[in-house]
């Protein structure tokens, strides 16, 4: 980390947020989504935020939302991804949560983890998930 010789306007907001930062270490790539909640809550696109963090050379996953997501349709993935932290953190995202994200934003499953993984959220593959699921069923 190097640390800018004028710091700018958002950079102690930014720099002091709780959350998800603690599972990070210096060497590690900031995950896209991070920075969602930050520019909700300050009020800022969130290619602000991009541009505070790497003015102090932390290196983030990209630098602005993907093409054709919103920003509240990006703020609403990463909102749901909190609920589920402790799912999503060490299972990845289940097939029942993927289902029901998907009702409810009117979409497919696979769009849902097309959308996640835009945001670099971890998602295995739902045939994977699937195909492992039924070798556990007993056959007759």
């Amino acid at each position: 980390m190097e640390v800018p010789a004028r710091p700018g306007p958002f950079d102690a907001e930014i720099l002091s947020a709780a959350g998800a930062w603690g599972e990070l270490t210096s060497a590690d790539v900031i995950p896209f989504h991070f920075v969602l909640p930050l520019a909700r809550d300050l009020n800022i696109p969130p290619a602000d935020v991009v541009r505070v963090l790497t003015s102090y050379r932390m290196r983030v996953s990209r630098d602005d939302l993907p093409d054709g997501m919103s920003f509240k349709e990006a703020v609403a993935l990463a909102d749901v991804d909190a609920r589920h932290r402790s799912l999503s953190r060490h299972d990845g995202f289940p097939l029942h949560f993927l289902h029901h994200t998907a009702l409810l934003r009117d979409t497919t499953i696979r769009r849902v983890v097309a959308q996640l993984r835009d945001l670099v959220f971890t998602v295995r593959d739902p045939a994977d998930t699937l195909r492992a699921a039924r070798a556990r069923v007993p056959s007759a």
